[in-house]
């Protein structure tokens, strides 16, 4: 089995979709960095497999493999960063001083933003899976 980020939480809310809002009490084991991280964003709502079980409460084990997480940092991250590199380097090639860099920049770094947005919505989700620890 290839390795996952493991985090803990409990169930908030349910959601018709058979999505839950979890809160989560640890980061993944990796970093231990537990409450103190992403301090901002401690709920999460997640959709789960029917057969977990969704009462509000209820201790869950969330899991995610590495490479899935890996996979959607890329796309989330170097898509973004390739398109403002690219913008940059045609903003260069057309001319006009600095101000070409500057707007091609922008423009790209707008654009890689829009694709990621969009890819969101016609990609799947990884694959996060949620099991009752209680």
């Amino acid at each position: 089995m290839s390795e996952s980020l493991v985090a803990r939480g409990r169930i908030v809310a349910v959601h018709p979709d058979r999505a839950v809002t979890i809160e989560c009490d640890t980061a993944c084991a990796g970093c231990r960095c537990g409450r103190s991280f992403a301090a901002s964003q401690r709920t999460v709502r997640l959709p789960i497999a029917r057969s977990t079980a969704t009462e509000i409460g209820t201790a869950l084990e969330i899991r995610i493999r590495a490479s899935e997480l890996l996979r959607s940092s890329l796309w989330l991250y170097g898509v973004p960063w390739t398109m403002l590199v690219a913008g940059t380097a045609l903003g260069t090639s057309i001319g006009r001083g600095d101000l070409g860099p500057a707007i091609g920049a922008v423009l790209g770094l707008a654009t890689g933003l829009l694709v990621v947005k969009r890819l969101a919505e016609l990609v799947p989700l990884p694959q996060i899976d949620a099991e009752a620890t209680e």
